[in-house]
């Protein structure tokens, strides 16, 4: 009975024995402490330090550890220009270099849609482009936002003025340049378009209203 006992003791001992190993022997920690420390130092610090020459910044140092016995293998999380890197840094022990690995992977923190001097160069065509439909739909007619139209019905009217006479602007209102003038008692047709109280003579210029005494039996 003893003997069976200690036979299983003895089982359970080499199995704990084994399977300690075999954990130790795979466990990244255990590999990694296998490198010295000053070893390590001198790796990260070179390859941190080729990193910045390259106009990256250190973020955080993943991993330091041998890949072989000549070189160490070192991991970093680097950023330029508002992108993040995953790089790894090979140093050699004996020559003291350290060479990166070519890597395409990347991990954008911005990326935006439109390049901004893509967007510096469409903007101003599309300004373009409004400002071009906006002009022709004025073209035409460049008071038709303003004017109420009755261009079925002209009508005749006379200038009633106490002056001598009675100033035609290019628009409707005094701020528009003259373009000529009328005097009391002259017959004048009218457009039958009209902005508050001006109205458009209908070969062209407008007047105020109130100046003219319109006849509304006059159609053409």
């Amino acid at each position: 009975m003893k003997t069976w006992k200690s036979s299983i003791k003895v089982s359970s001992s080499v199995a704990f024995t084994i399977a300690a190993i075999a954990w130790l022997t795979s466990s990244p920690t255990h590999a990694q402490s296998k490198l010295p420390a000053n070893v390590a130092i001198r790796a990260q610090d070179a390859c941190v330090e080729q990193a910045r020459a390259k106009g990256f910044s250190l973020e955080n140092v993943v991993s330091v550890e041998s890949a072989n016995a000549d070189t160490v293998r070192v991991v970093l999380n680097l950023t330029q220009n508002g992108q993040q890197y995953k790089l790894t840094c090979n140093y050699n022990k004996a020559s003291g270099t350290s060479v990166y690995e070519d890597t395409n992977s990347t991990t954008y923190k911005y990326q935006p849609l439109i390049n901004p001097w893509l967007l510096g160069l469409v903007l101003p065509l599309v300004g373009l482009g409004l400002l071009w439909l906006w002009t022709r739909s004025r073209g035409s007619d460049k008071y038709d936002r303003y004017t109420r139209k009755d261009q079925d019905r002209r009508s005749e009217g006379i200038i009633r003025i106490r002056s001598d006479r009675l100033e035609i602007h290019s628009g409707p209102g005094t701020t528009y340049r003259i373009t000529g003038n009328l005097r009391n008692g002259q017959r004048v047709i009218l457009s039958g378009r009209y902005n508050n109280n001006w109205a458009e003579l209908a070969d062209g210029g407008w007047i105020p209203l109130q100046y003219v005494e319109t006849n509304a039996q006059y159609t053409h």
